[in-house]
């Protein structure tokens, strides 16, 4: 009895074994990656801090790719523009927007994969890939605000191919642009004489109108003012100021129309209107609320914002202000001798004092110091050539716009004419003082450096 009792327990045991030993081989053992133990039972795509191994990376990238199929991208926009896309040029027409797919592509892929055993966070701004679904929103937002003209949406895709990443501020950004531009130039004619056709025109110049910041944007914060800080209807606000307070003709005003669009957004009175009474200001009107500015006044600002527009865009305080003060005080001029100058050359309040007007006038000063050592009983070296550089500077105030390379090669070729750099000439109108060549020539005839040393000098 006890001998068949043992033979029971021995089978039952090895019947045990051989159960637990088959469910171990059924059963796959507990994958480990990385250091982190995953178990069978958990989801394949966890949303909480999962690490992504090398192949599930390849996986992931492999599916954007077949997402961003660019060919069949190429291809949409081929059939889309078959006229435009024809002939022996057509791969050189779309070489832009090919390069600006796969570049698109390749930053997204960046993006949205972090590198093997870093765990994956969502970002603020990743991009995601992009979709023949999205091209055709681009190109359906192109054909409903240009129809009838293919030839123009291309050129837009064509020019411009970063419109194609927009299809998610095709309502933000895009429409209000559009709505912008189209207030701009509706009014305008081209050439032809046919009514608005200006704003296709303008497109057609320069199709990154449609991206810049700041034009139309719909960035609008309360009460209608814009990114810009534009308040109410500036398109009409600023244009009827610029042609009733400054009288600038229709011609000025579409072109600043046709190249600085942007100008029409900014803030009639904290932009425009300051800028302007302090160009009076300096031009000798100083007080335009109780007196209107003369005529002649009137026609010297209204000639330097259609050249250079651009002043409208700095601000009183921390550019146009600063600069005026630093001529002033640099070369010792009075505000009737610094209206001359800015009247001259109305640019130079736009250039950086640190950057572009303390170098050149240094470099100025400098040849005429090393060029000209007079020693007068008025003064000595300093007040000399301090007096010459406001006689340089009133003479032909253009040479402030001048590069530094420029300047020097002028100067190396003026004393070059004289032999060797340390040649001194006597000079003819002193008795004791001798100078360079290129000092006599910035005290006599400055304008010369502002000619071209091939073809005039």
């Amino acid at each position: 009895m006890r001998r068949r009792t043992m033979v029971a327990s021995i089978v039952i045991t090895h019947c045990l074994c051989v159960i637990s030993l088959s469910l171990a081989y059924i059963t796959p053992a507990p994958r480990r990656q990385q250091g982190v133990v995953v178990s069978p039972s958990a989801p394949l795509n966890s949303h909480a801090n999962t690490i992504i191994p090398s192949r599930a990376q390849e996986i992931v990238q492999s599916e954007q790719e077949a997402v961003m199929d660019i060919r069949a991208m190429m291809a949409l926009l081929e059939r889309t523009y078959p006229e435009i896309s024809s002939g022996d040029n057509k791969q050189q027409r779309w070489t832009k927007t090919r390069k600006y797919l796969y570049q698109y592509r390749a930053n997204a892929s960046r993006a949205n994969i972090a590198p093997e055993g870093q765990i994956t966070r969502r970002k603020k701004r990743i991009r995601g890939p992009l979709t023949l679904s999205h091209i055709q929103q681009i190109l359906s937002f192109l054909q409903g605000t240009f129809p009838n003209h293919p030839e123009l949406q291309a050129r837009i895709l064509q020019k411009s191919p970063r419109i194609l990443g927009q299809y998610r501020s095709i309502e933000s950004r895009l429409v209000p642009t559009v709505e912008f531009l189209q207030e701009l130039y509706g009014v305008m004619t081209v050439s032809d004489g046919k009514k608005g056709g200006m704003f296709h025109e303008a497109i057609w110049r320069n199709t990154n109108l449609l991206l810049v910041r700041g034009v139309g944007y719909a960035g609008r914060g309360s009460k209608g003012t814009d990114a810009m800080g534009g308040d109410d209807s500036n398109v009409s606000a600023v244009e009827a100021y610029l042609e009733q307070e400054i009288t600038m003709p229709s011609s000025g005003i579409a072109k600043l129309k046709r190249n600085y669009p942007s100008l029409f957004q900014l803030s009639l009175n904290s932009k425009v209107k300051p800028v302007v009474k302090y160009l009076y200001s300096l031009l000798g009107h100083s007080d335009t609320a109780t007196m209107p500015p003369q005529a002649k006044q009137k026609k010297q600002v209204s000639k330097i914002l259609t050249n250079h527009p651009i002043l409208l865009q700095l601000d009183v305080a921390a550019n146009l202000e600063p600069t005026a003060c630093f001529l002033r005080e640099y070369c010792d001029l009075t505000d009737k001798e610094l209206a001359m100058v800015i009247a001259a050359t109305p640019g130079v309040l736009g250039l950086s004092v640190e950057r572009n007007l303390k170098p050149t006038l240094q470099f100025i000063s400098g040849v005429l110091k090393d060029g000209r050592i007079d020693h007068s009983e008025n003064g000595g070296e300093e007040d000399s050539s301090k007096i010459l550089l406001r006689k340089c500077i009133l003479k032909h105030p253009q040479i402030l716009a001048l590069s530094l390379t420029n300047l020097s090669a002028k100067r190396d070729y003026f004393n070059g004419i004289d032999g060797d750099l340390t040649t001194k000439v006597a000079d003819q109108n002193t008795k004791g003082p001798k100078s360079t060549l290129a000092a006599r020539v910035l005290v006599s005839a400055p304008s010369a450096y502002s000619l071209s040393l091939t073809e005039n000098i």
